[in-house]
């Protein structure tokens, strides 16, 4: 019940955003900036919360291929993200890490998908930033095309059957990070309770 409460809230959130896409799609650069504001938006203004994330087969820096819809965990965060994105947007790289660290990967599982073109210099990149959640390497953007993500980096929240929940570019700010967490412990402990 909770759970559908809060999900009914970021459901209430994102139709507050579209309906507000709706009556700006008729001005070119009012539908530009809202496109550019929120990331769940399709070019055509339409949503991508409640659709599927592409399942698709990536490679792991870590040796294997690893198809993303295989993946099970009640909640997946999906953070797609370039080793060429500026340094404060990786500031929220804090709360991935705690993210990986506080949940067991079958209520939460954290997963990168790296879109840099050099492997190399990718796998140096995520070595030095010491991220220890599974990334998988996307050179050609497969992963930002098929789902037709404009902005780098992204963090997608997705349910145990890969329906997308919420779409976010990165925040820096603790209080949001912090707010998040709270909302991740929410869906979490409420999707148990209704097991």
């Amino acid at each position: 019940m909770v759970i559908s409460v809060m999900l009914g809230l970021l459901a209430y959130s994102t139709v507050n955003r579209n309906n507000s896409t709706a009556r700006v799609l008729k001005d070119g650069s009012a539908q530009f900036k809202q496109l550019m504001l929120d990331p769940s938006l399709r070019a055509d203004g339409s949503s991508m919360i409640g659709t599927e994330f592409i399942d698709i087969e990536l490679p792991e820096f870590g040796g294997g291929l690893q198809r993303l819809g295989s993946i099970r965990s009640a909640l997946k965060v999906i953070i797609v993200f370039s080793s060429d994105d500026c340094e404060l947007c990786f500031n929220e790289r804090v709360l991935w890490s705690k993210l990986h660290e506080l949940y067991p990967p079958d209520r939460l599982m954290v997963i990168g998908i790296c879109t840099s073109k050099e492997k190399e210099s990718a796998a140096e990149f995520i070595r030095k930033k010491n991220i220890k959640f599974p990334v998988y390497w996307d050179p050609l953007n497969k992963v930002r095309r098929a789902m037709g993500f404009r902005v780098s980096p992204l963090r997608v929240l997705t349910d145990k059957d890969n329906k997308i929940i919420d779409i976010e570019r990165t925040q820096t700010t603790i209080e949001y990070q912090q707010n998040y967490i709270h909302i991740i412990d929410t869906l979490i402990e409420k999707g148990l309770n209704e097991k």
